[in-house]
């Protein structure tokens, strides 16, 4: 059997010790990420407004953060989360919503999240999947973190205790949590690919949210 070839993409894997941290840590480190709030605006701006699923499956580290905004806009759905301690695979049913930010880049092997979709999903399914895109390089790794950082204006002081707009403590280590992340992450090249092998190319839209992050999504949203 020859290799997976999507183990080597020119990306780095999150360590397993690293993914142990980032699900104690990564509501933390979404206090920082605000561009997530721009993926909500897309999809509220996509949704018909007739719908309302009876049942949602998120798929991220940062389940809560993202249960608690879907819970706002679909009060009478039953909500479910995966992450990675959390669910088996035998514990996947069939949902009306799969919604997924930021958790594709945390697989060493890709496939292992397109599974779990495939898993939780039919023909009818609303999917709706967000992740960063891997810059081409280090340096611009370094860059587009530095960039995020004065665009968001946030004062990096290692003396104080960072909070934002909730009083929340912000996770000091976040600069180096989201390169390492944007360095896991895929190309919109490496993303349409797969979604090429899994079938699913020709039922999702692909588009760009910023210049880091990528939403793909049902294309009967339209």
């Amino acid at each position: 059997m020859s290799p997976n070839p999507y183990l080597s993409f020119s990306r780095i894997p999150l360590s397993n010790t690293s993914l142990a941290n980032r699900i104690e840590e990564t509501k933390l480190d979404f206090n920082v990420i605000h561009e997530s709030e721009a993926i909500f605006e897309k999809f509220l701006h996509l949704l018909h407004k007739k719908f309302s699923p009876s049942n949602i499956l998120i798929l991220s580290d940062s389940d809560e953060f993202f249960k608690e905004k879907l819970v706002t806009i679909f009060p009478a759905s039953k909500v479910t989360t995966y992450n990675s301690s959390n669910l088996k695979m035998t514990d996947l049913d069939s949902y009306e919503l799969v919604f997924s930010v930021c958790y594709l880049h945390s697989f060493t092997d890709p496939f292992d999240f397109w599974t779990i979709l495939q898993r939780a999903s039919n023909e009818n399914t609303v999917i709706y999947i967000s992740d960063y895109i891997r810059p081409s390089s280090f340096e611009k790794a370094k860059e587009s973190v530095h960039r995020f950082e004065l665009s968001q204006e946030i004062k990096n002081d290692s003396n104080s205790n960072l909070t934002h707009k909730s009083n929340q403590p912000i996770n000091v280590n976040w600069k180096e949590k989201f390169y390492d992340a944007l360095l896991a992450s895929f190309t919109i090249e490496e993303l349409e690919t797969m979604l090429s092998q899994i079938r699913l190319s020709n039922k999702v839209n692909v588009e760009l949210v910023s210049e880091r992050q990528w939403v793909c999504y049902s294309r009967f949203l339209l």
